[in-house]
């Protein structure tokens, strides 16, 4: 389920666990695009993406159905490692090698345990800048 805002969009994920996923403009503009132009009228779910073909066109999409759009467009584009799990890992890997601070990644990631988030970081690192302190906490 999506609830939405400015700068992020409210997401429950795994575990029932809320979390807001920053995006920026252009990706409200896609989504309004697709909730114009694709997504069809006649649906009566609140889930935001539906399946759009087959026998269940119209049902809330499902993990098992992303995983299968990202495996036929994998295998079209030749990028046989992108899975949206690495996509995610990606992103905090990123975050972390920009600098953002550590308790902010924690709660950008969701994750209860600092030591998943001290996973997305070279440890060097964390001892270089001091912030090793903050993840074990």
């Amino acid at each position: 389920m999506w609830t939405w805002g400015c700068a992020g969009c409210g997401v429950t994920g795994k575990g029932g666990k809320e979390r807001v996923v920053p995006v920026d403009g252009a990706f409200f503009a896609e989504l309004a695009a697709y909730l114009r132009e694709e997504r069809p009228a006649s649906c009566r779910t609140a889930e935001c993406f539906v399946v759009l073909r087959g026998p269940t066109a119209g049902q809330p999409l499902t993990e098992a159905g992303l995983r299968r759009i990202f495996r036929t467009h994998r295998a079209g584009s030749g990028a046989v490692r992108v899975r949206p799990h690495r996509l995610r890992h990606t992103f905090g890997t990123e975050l972390a090698a920009a600098g953002i601070d550590l308790l902010a990644l924690r709660e950008l990631m969701g994750h209860a345990n600092p030591e998943t988030t001290a996973a997305y970081v070279n440890p060097r690192e964390l001892h270089q800048t001091g912030a090793f302190a903050l993840v074990a906490c």
